[in-house]
């Protein structure tokens, strides 16, 4: 993941990524090609090394902490994996969850940083309101297309044209900003 070895504490831990309609060994999209060359050239090595892969139980087991795009995939996580639901979250979801202050206990605070981390996630689930997408202008709306659906979703924007695409690129970038911003917090 972008930015997660500049936290000391996630240090040495590394993200990876598998679909649930995957279809293995494909390219990763052109324009996250292009986006990712343009904002980070230290990514070209995983752009060029990118081949999608299948969700599978072994790759749901060995996580620690498991991000998705949509409550569907949330959901084909689970059913690769039931036990795995208590560190599987949306990516806006995780954010939301991390971005509140209600504190949990029962946390083993000897465990990993991902483990905490998603147990903390967890241990708020159902104690704090759902993530809200921002409200557009209507200008915003027409010109670069509306964010609909759920708001725990990051909308696909491969099925829905060059300007949603954008759009969608967009919330992914800024939620990874955010959750980069709250690792950095939860790890000092």
């Amino acid at each position: 993941m972008r930015g997660l070895r500049s936290i000391p504490e996630f240090e040495g831990h590394s993200a990876s990524s598998a679909g649930a309609g995957a279809l293995v060994g494909a390219a990763i999209c052109p324009r996250v090609d292009a986006r990712i060359w343009a904002t980070a050239p230290d990514g070209a090595d995983f752009t060029k090394a990118h081949a999608a892969r299948q969700l599978d139980a072994d790759r749901v087991s060995g996580a620690a902490l498991i991000l998705t795009a949509s409550k569907a995939e949330r959901a084909a996580v689970a059913r690769v994996d039931s036990s795995a639901r208590a560190r599987t979250f949306t990516l806006r979801e995780a954010v939301a969850l991390a971005e509140t202050d209600v504190a949990v206990s029962d946390i083993d605070e000897s465990a990993p940083a991902f483990e905490r981390f998603a147990a903390t996630l967890n241990g708020r689930r159902g104690l704090t309101p759902p993530a809200a997408r921002a409200a557009r202008s209507s200008f915003a709306r027409w010109f670069r297309g509306a964010a609909g659906g759920d708001p725990l979703d990051v909308v696909d924007g491969h099925v829905l044209g060059d300007r949603q695409h954008d759009v969608a690129l967009d919330e992914v970038t800024e939620t990874v900003d955010r959750l980069l911003t709250v690792l950095a917090r939860f790890g000092s």
